[in-house]
């Protein structure tokens, strides 16, 4: 009976043989009441029962062991305890050996690093009552914290098990810098975890990014790791940019909060530029793997990199644009994309997007998959007036000369961005531009004709009401209005074939615009022919048999987001107007279940639902009684749809039943304290 009772805990413990075997059991209560009680022991320095080093060597043993929170709580408050003593620094370092040892395995699961992580965490924050202890065993702890935290984060954890253990390792940090020795103690991590080794280091990167986090929150560390800044700058040029093998992502984004807060544009200029133009031409295919784009990305958006940009960085970059290797080109892009959104300088601009045309205009890229590529360049720069002038004029002739459905596409969309940006900024379309679209809208291959009907319509929909958009439709509009009309009407008088070939589209951009942008103004020739076409009557019309806009079987076969987004914009378009139709309540319902069968639908995408629901919640804010009736009546449709199994009905063509209905009523039903 005696024995039993020291095993359970009930009395003292007299040996190590029973304590590991108390500690090593699968019983969490009895395991967590023992490290309790020793830790009282301790505390109250009454416990002589065992050593410290015996009590630890039985807690290291448990750590691959304790998976829950209660036993590893308790673990952790006995390693506390015992860090509070400056003459405990002679065990607790070889303890901290013992664990550095252990996180250096590559073989250790991710779970039991996060055990380390933890301990090494618990133990820094003790160091920092006595600089005695943090002399005795604080490199040490930093190292097994940084190898952990590597393993953990190496594993690919879930986003909440990665906030965690940075904040972890962030609190370590940030008790050792607050204490009376913090001056010392920053650069001593520093010159600790940047110095150059046998082998690479790239993993130290995360803990520098957390150290420099934790200065920059700590203002009078935040000079001290200032002082400190090319050896931060040293370490990332060798072990990160410098790297002979691929990196994961946490380590090329560990020292963003380096690069955010203490890394000055001159900098940059000075000491990192240079290394990077070199190693773009020397080794592109290590340097493009996303080594590059988290620095630059990391920058205030108040430094200016369009000089780094034009002098330095451009000609690489677009070398590597032309490369075979698909990583290198989209390192290339995403790198330009990102130095482009930190580019403010109007000359430094005009001579990127220069050296950019120039090569497209000559006919000097003959791939066309790099032609959309460096067109997809020039759109990602910043829109200024006379900069988006430039681009928009010189892809008009690049795009009148273009076969490749693909480059061709990149280019449209580049010319609608910018002439859509420039219309935001008051400017006005010029002639070329005008005459563009209205060429586009008459061209012969259908795919093209549908890339400029919707980069067209994409232009005016962004328009906000006024003499600004009458005046833009009077440019765009009134030239091209014959040829937009006349695939319009063949897409109607036939919706299959159009859906099969792409033009059904046109048909509900050009519902869309005709219907809802184009001003009720006498001065629009635009206007008038569109009464002339009778295109709402034809939109909502369901016989003898339903519109392109109303047939379940033509807007099921929709799998487009650009197509989808449309046929959305369009029922928003015919709304106000469906009680002109002969069949009115026929054709609300009709109207309720194409709405019903974007929010329901299973193969919609969540982007176009996200639109469908804003514009039905648009729809109700502005006659919450009429829109309200029709959707309930396009419920009820629904619902007998499904129970008399119609076969090319919305509801079954759906592919959901009744599941997703509850978005449909909670759209209608806003919050009540939404309202307010």
């Amino acid at each position: 009976m005696a024995d039993e009772a020291n095993t359970n805990g009930d009395h003292a413990l007299d040996d190590v043989a029973a304590l590991r075997k108390v500690l090593l059991s699968n019983s969490t209560k009895r395991r967590s009441h023992e490290l309790q009680q020793l830790k009282e022991g301790l505390v109250s320095e009454g416990d002589s029962r065992f050593q410290l080093s015996q009590v630890l060597d039985v807690i290291f043993d448990t750590y691959p062991l304790y998976v829950d929170a209660r036993s590893r709580k308790a673990a952790e408050e006995y390693l506390a305890a015992a860090g509070t003593s400056v003459g405990n620094s002679d065990v607790l370092s070889t303890f901290a050996t013992r664990i550095q040892e252990e996180a250096k395995k590559p073989s250790i699961a991710p779970g039991n690093a996060f055990v380390l992580l933890r301990w090494s965490s618990q133990m820094l924050q003790d160091t920092a009552r006595e600089k005695a202890l943090w002399d005795a065993y604080g490199a040490k702890l930093i190292q097994c914290l940084t190898d952990a935290l590597d393993t953990l984060l190496a594993s690919g954890p879930k986003e909440s098990t990665r906030v965690t253990a940075i904040r972890v390792a962030r609190r370590a940090f940030r008790v050792v810098f607050k204490s009376n020795f913090g001056n010392e103690a920053v650069p001593q991590c520093v010159q600790l975890l940047t110095t150059k080794r046998s082998t690479p280091t790239p993993k130290h990167a995360v803990s520098l990014g957390v150290i420099a986090g934790v200065c920059k929150r700590l203002p009078n560390r935040t000079d001290v790791l200032a002082a400190r800044k090319k050896d931060f700058i040293d370490f990332w040029l060798r072990e990160v940019l410098g790297s002979k093998s691929q990196l994961s992502e946490y380590i090329t984004t560990g020292l963003r909060d380096f690069f955010e807060s203490f890394l000055e544009l001159e900098d940059v200029k000075r000491d990192l530029v240079p290394t990077i133009e070199k190693a773009l031409l020397r080794a592109p295919e290590v340097v493009l793997n996303d080594l590059t784009s988290p620095l630059f990305s990391a920058l205030p958006h108040s430094y200016d990199l369009s000089e780094i940009l034009a002098q330095h960085l451009l000609k690489p970059l677009l070398a590597n644009i032309k490369s075979t290797n698909l990583t290198v080109r989209a390192g290339a892009a995403t790198t330009f994309v990102v130095i482009a959104g930190r580019s403010h300088d109007d000359a430094q601009l005009g001579k990127i997007a220069d050296e950019i045309l120039s090569p497209l205009k000559a006919n000097k890229v003959p791939a066309a998959d790099q032609r959309a590529m460096q067109v997809q360049l020039l759109s990602s720069l910043p829109a200024k007036e006379e900069l988006a002038a430039t681009i928009t004029n010189g892809l008009v002739a690049i795009v009148a000369k273009e076969a490749n459905e693909a480059a061709a596409a990149a280019e449209i969309s580049a010319i609608a961005l910018f002439t859509a940006l420039s219309l935001q900024h008051g400017a006005s379309i010029s002639r070329e531009v005008a005459t563009a679209f209205t060429k586009g809208l008459a061209e012969k291959r259908l795919p093209i004709r549908r890339l400029w009907v919707l980069r067209l319509a994409e232009v005016v929909w962004a328009l906000p009401a006024g003499p600004a958009q009458e005046h833009v439709l009077a440019t765009l509009l009134d030239p091209s209005i014959a040829s937009l009309l006349e695939s319009f009407n063949e897409a109607m008088a036939n919706p299959i074939p159009a859906m099969q070939n792409g033009q059904a589209s046109i048909a509900y951009a050009a519902s869309a615009i005709c219907l809802a942008k184009v001003p009720t103004s006498a001065e629009l020739k635009s206007n008038a022919a569109i009464k002339k076409a009778s295109m709402l009557e034809k939109v909502i019309a369901l016989e003898p048999r339903p519109s392109i806009l109303l047939n379940p079987r033509v807007y099921s076969k929709l799998t487009v987001d650009d197509d989808l987004k449309w046929f959305a914009r369009a029922l928003r378009a015919v709304f106000p107007r469906l009680d002109q139709s002969d069949g009115t309540k026929a054709a609300q319902t009709a109207w309720a279940q194409a709405v019903m069968y974007l929010l329901c639908a299973e193969s919609i995408s969540p982007l176009i639902k996200k639109e469908t629901t804003l514009i039905l919640q648009e729809l109700y804010a502005s006659d919450p009684a009429i829109t309200s009736r029709i959707i309930i009546d396009g419920l009820w449709q629904w619902c007998e749809d499904i129970e008399n199994v119609a076969k090319d009905s919305a509801a079954i063509l759906s592919n959901t039943g009744r599941t997703q209905l509850y978005k449909i009523v909670r759209t209608i039903c806003p919050d009540a304290e939404a309202g307010k």
